[in-house]
């Protein structure tokens, strides 16, 4: 018999109690249990860290939080991670490209999970965007600047068709 990955009945319950209002800590109306929102990061955070540790993701992001949010869910899930067998990585100025608007991460910390060498190849990747910049490439090479937002994508696991509508949004 075919055992459902944990993971995936996870992220399957995340995404069908995951509206706004939910992660606002208000489930709705007919709800009488509110979610606080750090138990909702830690939750979010545990089914990425999960997804990434059995090889469905190559690097995942927790939401991204101010400062002092994330000053409480990085000394939570720090100790999670391990139990996962993934590495994450605090990043408070998160690799801008047209796959997500800046507004997403402006002013706020992201967790970046990972394994391996993931980490160095997303700032390998950072870097080329600051090289792009400097020499005035990545607003005049629009040939460029889609290939980059197009390999953050493809780290972080997307299949292409949804690479495309990030792009295009």
């Amino acid at each position: 018999m075919n055992r459902i990955p944990p993971a995936v009945v996870a992220l399957t319950i995340v995404l069908l109690v995951a509206s706004p209002d939910a992660r606002s800590g208000d489930p709705g109306e007919d709800s009488d249990w509110t979610l606080d929102p750090l138990s909702y990061a830690i939750g979010n955070f545990s089914t990425f860290a999960e997804i990434v540790d059995i090889g469905l993701k190559k690097m995942a992001l927790s939401q991204a939080l101010p400062p002092a949010e994330m000053d409480q869910l990085e000394r939570e899930v720090r100790k999670r991670a391990a139990e996962w067998d993934v590495e994450i990585h605090r990043e408070p100025d998160f690799l801008v490209t047209d796959l997500f608007p800046m507004s997403a991460t402006e002013g706020k910390d992201v967790l970046i999970i990972y394994q391996g060498d993931t980490l160095s190849e997303y700032q390998a990747l950072k870097a080329r965007k600051a090289e792009m910049v400097a020499v005035g490439s990545y607003d005049a090479d629009p040939t460029a600047r889609r290939e980059l937002a197009w390999s953050l994508g493809k780290m972080l696991s997307y299949p292409d068709a949804k690479i495309e509508q990030l792009l295009a949004d």
